[in-house]
């Protein structure tokens, strides 16, 4: 039995005859039918599982503050970013990024109350490699700066 690659060049050929012979050549394409379809394996899957989702976290929180990405948290999952970050977020009810975001905003806040260092270190020890962006971030998400924040947990 013919496989669709020896049926395409089967065809191929006739037309490069027919042509060679000063036949005319043919501006429709020639359509085969599909002999079936091979799933990719994230195709395949389609869901991430409640385990999954735990083993992302799990890594999210274990790493986080390395600098990590949301491609970092699937790279170890056999389904595509897309699909995981809509799972991610119906089972969570936040994306990736933003518990990325979460886990590494917790830890500064336990930085500052807890320790001396710098804001430069904070900012380092937490996944940020500019100190000025770090202040932008907490900022945003705390509505104070890591210094007011420091200062006001400690007075009370």
């Amino acid at each position: 039995m013919a496989t669709a690659n020896d049926r395409i060049g089967y065809e191929a050929m006739k037309t490069l005859h027919r042509i060679m012979d000063g036949g005319n050549r043919t501006r429709r394409p020639k359509l085969f039918e599909p002999e079936g379809i091979v799933e990719r394996e994230s195709t395949g899957r389609g869901e991430v599982g409640v385990a999954d989702i735990q083993a992302a976290r799990d890594f999210i929180h274990a790493h986080a503050v390395e600098g990590i990405t949301v491609e970092d948290v699937v790279r170890g999952l056999s389904i595509s970013r897309r699909t995981f970050e809509k799972q991610f977020s119906e089972r969570v009810g936040h994306s990736p990024k933003q518990e990325i975001q979460l886990v590494r905003l917790e830890r500064a806040k336990q930085m500052l109350v807890d320790t001396e260092l710098s804001m430069t270190q904070v900012s380092a020890m937490t996944g940020f490699s500019d100190p000025p962006r770090f202040t932008e971030f907490f900022r945003k998400h705390v509505g104070v700066s890591p210094t007011e924040y420091r200062e006001a947990s400690r007075k009370g």
